[in-house]
């Protein structure tokens, strides 16, 4: 079972008094989901696993990320959500590494 399907299979529509209940409950599951699985590229993403890391711990991720640059997509993950990453979620996690951890201007990274 993927991740997503625990959290929504939690909200049967039978359970339910009325549609707007099940509404709530499987607005609950997905705030849930993105809490404890958030999207790369994304604040959330950024608070839950590079905010602790050492300015020297940073440096080396950024790195490790800018290699990523020319081997991720380009398309965006509303045209194909299969995508796990793609440039425009490299380039913001690097802004936050930069801004938030590394505490210098962040710069533009182009690729390919």
């Amino acid at each position: 079972m993927k991740n997503e399907e625990r959290f929504s299979s939690k909200c049967k529509i039978k359970e339910f008094k009325s549609f707007g209940l099940y509404e709530e409950c499987q607005r609950k599951a997905w705030d849930q989901y993105y809490e404890e699985y958030p999207e790369r590229g994304t604040d959330a993403y950024g608070d839950k696993f590079y905010a602790s890391l050492s300015k020297e711990e940073a440096e080396a991720k950024r790195d490790q990320l800018l290699k990523l640059l020319d081997w991720a997509s380009f398309e965006s993950k509303l045209e194909n959500e299969d995508i796990e990453l793609t440039v425009s979620d490299i380039r913001s996690e690097i802004m936050y590494i930069e801004r938030y951890v590394m505490q210098i201007p962040p710069r533009s990274y182009e690729t390919r």
